[in-house]
Protein backbone atom coordinates (compact mmCIF):
# COMPACT_ATOMS: atom_id res chain seq x y z
CA UNK A 1 0.00 0.00 0.00
CA UNK A 2 2.91 2.43 0.98
CA UNK A 3 4.37 1.72 -2.54
CA UNK A 4 1.81 2.63 -4.25
CA UNK A 5 1.36 5.90 -2.84
CA UNK A 6 5.14 7.06 -3.61
CA UNK A 7 6.07 8.92 -6.73
CA UNK A 8 9.24 7.82 -8.44
CA UNK A 9 12.10 10.87 -8.23
CA UNK A 10 15.15 10.06 -10.34
CA UNK A 11 18.35 10.07 -8.21
CA UNK A 12 20.53 11.10 -10.64
CA UNK A 13 21.04 14.91 -11.29
CA UNK A 14 20.36 16.84 -14.86
CA UNK A 15 23.36 18.37 -16.28
CA UNK A 16 23.51 22.03 -15.41
CA UNK A 17 22.35 24.78 -18.64
CA UNK A 18 25.74 26.69 -19.84
CA UNK A 19 23.66 30.12 -18.87
CA UNK A 20 21.99 29.24 -16.10
CA UNK A 21 20.46 32.16 -13.83
CA UNK A 22 22.82 32.19 -11.08
CA UNK A 23 25.05 34.96 -10.56
CA UNK A 24 28.83 34.77 -10.19
CA UNK A 25 31.21 36.02 -7.78
CA UNK A 26 30.90 39.39 -9.10
CA UNK A 27 26.87 39.31 -9.13
CA UNK A 28 25.04 39.65 -12.45
CA UNK A 29 27.65 39.41 -15.43
CA UNK A 30 25.73 38.21 -18.10
CA UNK A 31 22.12 39.06 -18.87
CA UNK A 32 20.34 42.51 -20.33
CA UNK A 33 21.68 45.80 -19.27
CA UNK A 34 18.77 47.76 -17.29
CA UNK A 35 18.30 51.37 -17.59
CA UNK A 36 16.44 52.88 -14.27
CA UNK A 37 13.88 55.07 -14.68
CA UNK A 38 12.67 57.52 -12.51
CA UNK A 39 8.75 56.81 -10.37
CA UNK A 40 6.40 56.97 -13.35
CA UNK A 41 8.48 57.50 -16.40
CA UNK A 42 8.13 54.34 -18.11
CA UNK A 43 3.90 54.87 -17.69
CA UNK A 44 4.71 58.67 -19.55
CA UNK A 45 6.62 57.06 -22.43
CA UNK A 46 3.99 54.81 -23.11
CA UNK A 47 1.04 57.02 -22.79
CA UNK A 48 3.05 59.94 -24.95
CA UNK A 49 3.62 57.20 -27.31
CA UNK A 50 0.18 56.12 -27.84
CA UNK A 51 -0.68 59.82 -27.81
CA UNK A 52 1.93 60.48 -30.52
CA UNK A 53 0.48 57.48 -32.32
CA UNK A 54 -3.63 58.80 -31.99
CA UNK A 55 -2.56 62.15 -32.48
CA UNK A 56 -4.61 62.78 -29.06
CA UNK A 57 -5.70 61.49 -25.88
CA UNK A 58 -7.70 59.05 -28.57
CA UNK A 59 -9.37 59.41 -32.17
CA UNK A 60 -12.65 60.53 -32.29
CA UNK A 61 -14.86 57.24 -33.41
CA UNK A 62 -13.62 55.17 -30.66
CA UNK A 63 -15.81 54.07 -28.11
CA UNK A 64 -13.90 54.10 -24.98
CA UNK A 65 -14.19 56.54 -22.09
CA UNK A 66 -10.75 56.45 -20.13
CA UNK A 67 -11.39 57.10 -16.44
CA UNK A 68 -9.87 60.46 -16.37
CA UNK A 69 -13.08 61.84 -18.41
CA UNK A 70 -15.54 60.42 -15.63
CA UNK A 71 -16.31 62.83 -12.87
CA UNK A 72 -15.88 61.68 -9.47
CA UNK A 73 -16.85 63.35 -5.76
CA UNK A 74 -19.70 64.74 -4.17
CA UNK A 75 -18.34 68.36 -4.92
CA UNK A 76 -18.00 67.90 -8.08
CA UNK A 77 -21.77 66.92 -8.38
CA UNK A 78 -22.84 69.79 -6.75
CA UNK A 79 -21.02 72.05 -8.29
CA UNK A 80 -22.41 71.23 -11.21
CA UNK A 81 -25.89 70.79 -10.10
CA UNK A 82 -25.39 74.55 -8.32
CA UNK A 83 -24.24 76.26 -11.35
CA UNK A 84 -24.76 74.40 -14.28
CA UNK A 85 -27.20 74.75 -16.89
CA UNK A 86 -30.34 72.21 -16.77
CA UNK A 87 -31.83 70.02 -19.78
CA UNK A 88 -34.24 67.09 -20.13
CA UNK A 89 -34.72 64.46 -22.83
CA UNK A 90 -36.89 61.82 -22.09
CA UNK A 91 -35.60 59.52 -19.88
CA UNK A 92 -32.74 61.93 -18.73
CA UNK A 93 -32.02 65.08 -17.41
CA UNK A 94 -28.93 66.88 -17.53
CA UNK A 95 -26.78 69.39 -15.71
CA UNK A 96 -23.96 71.32 -18.24
CA UNK A 97 -21.33 73.69 -16.54
CA UNK A 98 -19.06 75.07 -19.12
CA UNK A 99 -15.08 75.22 -18.45
CA UNK A 100 -12.02 75.15 -20.44
CA UNK A 101 -10.95 71.42 -18.84
CA UNK A 102 -11.74 68.36 -21.43
CA UNK A 103 -15.73 67.20 -20.86
CA UNK A 104 -15.94 65.01 -17.97
CA UNK A 105 -19.20 63.27 -17.81
CA UNK A 106 -20.87 62.23 -14.19
CA UNK A 107 -23.66 59.65 -14.17
CA UNK A 108 -26.25 59.38 -11.52
CA UNK A 109 -29.44 57.61 -10.59
CA UNK A 110 -32.89 59.07 -9.08
CA UNK A 111 -34.09 58.30 -5.63
CA UNK A 112 -37.24 57.34 -7.32
CA UNK A 113 -35.39 54.35 -8.96
CA UNK A 114 -35.79 51.79 -6.15
CA UNK A 115 -33.16 48.81 -5.77
CA UNK A 116 -29.39 48.46 -6.08
CA UNK A 117 -29.63 46.32 -8.97
CA UNK A 118 -31.98 48.37 -11.11
CA UNK A 119 -30.06 50.98 -10.23
CA UNK A 120 -27.21 49.80 -11.33
CA UNK A 121 -28.59 48.48 -14.43
CA UNK A 122 -30.18 52.20 -15.23
CA UNK A 123 -26.52 53.68 -14.60
CA UNK A 124 -24.71 51.33 -16.86
CA UNK A 125 -27.50 51.55 -19.92
CA UNK A 126 -27.18 55.92 -19.06
CA UNK A 127 -23.12 54.84 -19.23
CA UNK A 128 -23.40 52.64 -22.33
CA UNK A 129 -25.59 55.00 -24.28
CA UNK A 130 -23.30 58.36 -23.25
CA UNK A 131 -20.61 56.16 -24.23
CA UNK A 132 -21.95 55.21 -27.87
CA UNK A 133 -23.16 59.31 -28.71
CA UNK A 134 -19.35 60.59 -27.10
CA UNK A 135 -18.56 62.51 -29.72
CA UNK A 136 -21.59 64.58 -30.51
CA UNK A 137 -21.37 66.50 -26.79
CA UNK A 138 -19.31 69.63 -26.42
CA UNK A 139 -15.57 68.72 -26.09
CA UNK A 140 -15.38 70.82 -22.98
CA UNK A 141 -16.92 71.30 -19.67
CA UNK A 142 -18.51 69.16 -17.15
CA UNK A 143 -21.56 67.03 -17.53
CA UNK A 144 -23.78 65.42 -15.04
CA UNK A 145 -26.66 63.08 -16.37
CA UNK A 146 -29.39 61.44 -14.39
CA UNK A 147 -31.37 58.40 -15.03
CA UNK A 148 -35.18 59.14 -14.61
CA UNK A 149 -37.05 56.35 -13.71
CA UNK A 150 -38.48 56.27 -17.14
CA UNK A 151 -34.96 55.16 -18.47
CA UNK A 152 -35.17 51.40 -16.92
CA UNK A 153 -38.34 50.13 -19.59
CA UNK A 154 -37.48 52.85 -22.47
CA UNK A 155 -36.36 50.53 -25.03
CA UNK A 156 -32.16 50.88 -26.05
CA UNK A 157 -33.04 52.89 -29.45
CA UNK A 158 -35.20 55.00 -27.91
CA UNK A 159 -32.41 55.52 -24.98
CA UNK A 160 -29.57 56.39 -28.16
CA UNK A 161 -32.12 58.54 -29.81
CA UNK A 162 -32.88 60.93 -26.36
CA UNK A 163 -28.87 60.55 -25.83
CA UNK A 164 -28.47 62.11 -29.48
CA UNK A 165 -30.79 64.60 -29.15
CA UNK A 166 -29.63 66.14 -25.66
CA UNK A 167 -25.75 66.48 -27.37
CA UNK A 168 -27.58 68.19 -30.09
CA UNK A 169 -29.64 70.49 -27.79
CA UNK A 170 -26.17 70.66 -25.01
CA UNK A 171 -24.26 72.31 -28.52
CA UNK A 172 -27.29 74.37 -29.47
CA UNK A 173 -27.09 76.13 -25.91
CA UNK A 174 -30.82 75.46 -25.28
CA UNK A 175 -31.38 75.26 -21.55
CA UNK A 176 -35.02 74.30 -20.31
Amino acid sequence: MGERDEAYVPAEQYPQEKDARIPGENGDEGGQERTEATAGEGAQAIDGERRALTGGAYERGSLRLPKRRVLRGHGAFTEVFSRGIRFRQGAIEAWYLRDEGELRVGFAVSGKIQGKVVKNRARRRLREAFRVKQWEFPKRGRLVLLAMPALVEERWEALVADMQALAEGLREGQAE
